[in-house]
């Protein structure tokens, strides 16, 4: 048999490393994306029940507040303007090119707002917040306001859209 095909063995790969689960370092980075994701959907699902029961109880919310006033009695825990939502504005829960939402929240609550959220339903809305620049909300989008670390004085909702577009808002 001649050299030129004489066969050799290759030589051995190193073993290569199985892993059961997520090596550590990356472990760790991968819990925090997960507990973050969680809490947004939480979050927005805690949002929307407030915002439903805020909506079935608002009637008898402000019948409390007016019956306090009337009597000349408090009532414990009910306020007038403890929270805003939609319903208290002129045109409710629509906004337009020609009709921005502007609101006044330092004299309509009589305080600042310093929590609450805003919830764009059909379009995309821009909300600026004490006269600050501009922050786009997509359909199905939602702001937290509490996040922004701000006092609430002045808040004005405005779109590009000629259509009315539905919001949802709760200032608390």
């Amino acid at each position: 048999m001649s050299k030129e095909f004489k066969t050799v063995e290759a030589p051995a790969r190193p073993p290569t490393p199985r892993f059961e689960e997520v090596p550590e370092p990356q472990k760790f980075w991968y819990h925090i994306a997960d507990i973050l994701s969680r809490q947004d959907e939480l979050m927005r699902a805690n949002l929307q029940a407030l915002n439903v029961l805020i909506q079935q109880n608002n009637a008898v919310i402000q019948l409390l507040g007016y019956l306090s006033e009337a009597l000349g009695v408090a009532v414990p825990g009910a306020r007038a303007m403890d929270y805003m939502t939609e319903d208290q504005l002129e045109r409710k829960n629509l906004v337009n090119v020609a009709q921005p939402v502007i609101i006044d929240v330092l004299s309509t609550m009589g305080r600042t707002a310093r929590f609450g959220y805003l919830y764009s339903e059909t379009g995309t809305i821009n909300v600026k917040v004490n006269d600050g620049a501009p922050i786009p909300l997509k359909a199905a989008d939602f702001l937290s306001l509490g996040d922004l670390g701000l006092e609430i004085e002045k808040m004005r909702i405005e779109t590009t859209s000629a259509v009315d577009l539905e919001f949802r808002l709760l200032l608390v």
